[in-house]
């Protein structure tokens, strides 16, 4: 998984207060501090090795800014009369990310969760919670990678990480 991305600020402190000054919308504020927060992700997530579980949590992680962030890195890259490997593999690390993103994160958003909230919290016995929310995320990752195919996959695959915790 990603590092916890929250605990860097990247001067987005500066970047906010400087745009509240110019009195930019709250929405153009998000739009941008996300980008350049994702812009300093890539920066050092970035690998022509990556697999679909590194491609799924750099997806995750950077949300709907994912392209915004990707575009800034571009606008990073030399453009001399022959690329160094670096940027080749600068390339091929976007191209990666955006086929993922376009033809398996995005698709796979769109269809019908294997199991919900609802459904989790009526098998277990549950009331809602961080950790039902991390169960919900872990199954939805497993969905997306094509670890899991069926609500029963879903299901066994809750069981295995909610039963450690109803014992704590």
């Amino acid at each position: 998984m990603l590092e916890n991305t929250n605990n860097k600020n990247w001067g987005l402190p500066n970047t906010y207060e400087f745009l509240r000054s110019l009195k930019v919308s709250n929405n153009d504020i998000t739009f941008i501090c996300k980008s350049i927060q994702n812009f300093h992700l890539l920066s050092t997530s970035l690998s022509s090795k990556l697999n679909d579980s590194s491609l799924y949590d750099i997806c995750a992680t950077c949300e709907d800014k994912l392209i915004p962030g990707l575009l800034l890195q571009t606008c990073t890259l030399t453009f001399p009369d022959k690329w160094e490997n670096n940027e080749n593999e600068k390339l091929i690390s976007y191209t990666k990310i955006l086929n993922f993103y376009f033809l398996r994160y995005l698709p796979a958003l769109k269809e019908k969760a294997l199991l919900n909230g609802d459904d989790l919290i009526k098998i277990f016995n549950m009331t809602p919670s961080p950790v039902l929310g991390e169960a919900l995320q872990n199954i939805q990752r497993a969905q997306i990678l094509g670890d899991i195919k069926t609500p029963a996959e879903a299901e066994a695959l809750a069981v295995k990480i909610l039963q450690p915790q109803k014992q704590n």
